[in-house]
């Protein structure tokens, strides 16, 4: 009975002991480290949307002074501070807002096709086309 446990738990940590994700990572920097020619640079640029929001609030100070009105704009964000005899009105807006993210990312680079190859397959059919056509001309010839 110990024995299968530890049997068992032996087994579990030798599944779990590579994943497939790190098996992947470490053969594309090995395919990296060897054929730099494979690989070429690619700009990504992530797009990330930010929603804007607003918000209102309103307390009591202890002053009784005249109203007073603020206005705080810089950029996204704006600020309306409105002072009306013992309260104090404040309004906070953010615009929504566009977030380009550059990145630099290696993508692997297929082998070019040689079009040499695709012309030879090509000759080659047509080469049977021809041979078979004159095969059967050959063959109404004989059964006349």
């Amino acid at each position: 009975m110990k024995t299968k446990v530890l049997f068992f738990i032996f087994l579990c940590l030798l599944l779990a002991g590579c994943s497939t994700q790190r098996r992947c990572e470490r053969r594309l920097a090995f395919v990296e480290r060897h054929c730099p020619d494979c690989f070429t640079t690619v700009t990504v640029r992530d797009t990330i949307i930010r929603e804007g929001w607003k918000h209102d609030t309103a307390f009591i100070i202890g002053l009784d002074t005249i109203p007073d009105t603020f206005y705080i704009e810089k950029e996204k964000v704006s600020v309306r501070i409105v002072r009306h005899t013992d309260t104090l009105f404040c309004t906070v807006e953010n615009n929504p807002d566009t977030v380009y993210i550059e990145q630099v990312v290696n993508v692997p680079q297929l082998p070019k096709s040689n079009g040499k190859v695709w012309a030879r397959v090509a000759a080659l059919f047509g080469l049977l086309f021809l041979l078979s056509v004159l095969g059967w001309i050959i063959r109404l010839k004989l059964m006349k």
